[in-house]
């Protein structure tokens, strides 16, 4: 008889997945944390899928397949790990993880009452064929360098994860990717350089007064990172909502904090740009199309519709502000607000203070020049992710402190100059 295969999901939010206790009444002593999983019968995504299918008809959640591991073989009896899926010896496991937005879901994972929690405490508890499955799908620093379609919030929370994961990893007698969390944390650092929340919430967490920072002081002060950095963007949407109320919204791109504050402050309207390369502006049109009216154009077509369709502000977030006020954003970004600062359309700006540089310096991030031109004629090709706005073309920048000023900007610039000094010691 062929070995049995399982598909396990884990339903992931802002760094934490949704478990449960195994308290089956056969197993009185069993605590163990437990999952969404089912045998297979066919092919392993559908019914990973199947599964998140049940849970969004249950709570109208949307769900998005963040990974799909390497499947691998668990020689002990299957049903320890996996209970209810008839599953008495050896088993395949097939992991995935979904991410989503919401964490309002009701269905339990078990039998046992959900909790979302990190999945670092998976790992606490000894070997375990979930710890296994988790680790082969929890983001890596290759995810935080390779996303190209959220905004740098969502990002800089997925790095603040890895940095933790990795912490705890080495506080642990596992094997890992790394020799130390000043390792983890400079590739992180790498991975994306324009994304200025990256920089500065990593460097929060390994601002330590002296001498290299403990894995257990990385993993809590990763936690906390966390839910500093939640709080903030949160509170920033919130600051930008009541500034929306009945207006006509232009937008461009895809960030969280401004879709937040969209959805939040119900405006009359919305146009978006499409927002080549990457095409983010219809991810966005999408999210908010049910709350108000949407309307997509193209990037060539946005400064003359934001006269055109009558636009009352444009309103952008941010992947870096320089200590100077001027803005490193989508590319897109600073043909807009030229064209907005034409037209009398105020320009605003909506992101967490920790998207302030301490100095005045850029990566625009160079895509690959094929998705502009392939061909055999040698040609040089500009093709950059991001552009920078000049601070007079600006009107307004809304943080969780509130609207800033250039005082205030240059102030917060060098407190985060600040956090990067453990960098630079020896």
């Amino acid at each position: 008889m062929a070995q049995p295969h399982v598909a396990t999901v884990f339903v992931y939010n802002n760094g934490d997945v949704l478990l449960s206790r195994d308290g089956r009444e056969e197993r009185p002593n069993s605590r163990r944390w437990t999952t969404f999983h089912s045998r297979i019968d066919g092919n392993p995504e559908r019914t990973a899928r199947e599964l998140v299918w049940g849970l969004s008809e249950v709570n109208g959640a949307e769900f998005t397949l963040g990974h799909a591991g390497e499947p691998f073989p668990v020689s002990g009896p299957g049903g320890d790990a996996f209970p209810g899926a008839g599953l008495d010896g050896p088993v395949t496991v097939h992991p995935f993880r979904f991410d989503c937005r919401s964490r309002n879901l009701r269905q339990a994972t078990g039998t046992g009452r959900p909790e979302w929690t990190p999945p670092i405490r998976l790992l606490e508890e000894g070997p375990s064929p979930l710890w296994r499955a988790f680790d082969r799908v929890r983001p890596a620093v290759e995810t935080v360098a390779e996303d190209t379609t959220h905004g740098s919030a969502f990002i800089s929370v997925r790095a603040l994860v890895v940095l933790r994961d990795e912490a705890a990893i080495l506080r642990s007698d596992r094997p890992g990717d790394y020799g130390s969390v000043e390792e983890v944390a400079r590739d992180l650092l790498r991975a994306r350089p324009s994304m200025t929340a990256v920089t500065n919430r990593i460097n929060r967490v390994m601002a330590t007064p002296t001498g290299p920072i403990q894995p257990a002081t990385a993993q809590q002060g990763a936690q906390e990172g966390i839910e500093r950095a939640l709080r903030a963007d949160s509170e920033t949407a919130e600051a930008v909502a009541p500034l929306l109320e009945g207006k006509r919204t232009a937008t461009l791109s895809r960030s969280g904090t401004v879709l937040d504050a969209l959805r939040g402050g119900h405006p009359e309207a919305v146009l978006v740009a499409h927002s080549r390369p990457g095409g983010e502006g219809i991810e966005t049109a999408k999210a908010i199309h049910e709350a108000t009216s949407v309307t997509i154009t193209s990037d060539a077509a946005f400064a003359a519709q934001l006269a055109d369709w009558n636009a009352e502000h444009l309103l952008v977030g941010a992947d870096s502000i320089l200590a100077d006020g001027r803005v490193v954003n989508k590319v897109g970004t600073r043909e807009a607000a030229i064209a907005a600062s034409r037209e009398g359309v105020p320009v605003i700006v909506a992101a967490a203070s920790d998207k302030i540089r301490p100095d005045t310096s850029y990566d625009l991030e160079p895509r690959d020049g094929s998705e502009l031109y392939d061909g055999d004629v040698d040609l040089a090709i500009a093709n950059p992710t991001f552009d920078v706005t000049p601070a007079a073309c600006i009107d307004s920048v809304v943080t969780e402190r509130g609207q800033l000023d250039a005082a205030a900007i240059e102030r917060i610039a060098n407190e985060h100059g600040e956090l990067a000094e453990w960098d630079h010691r020896e």
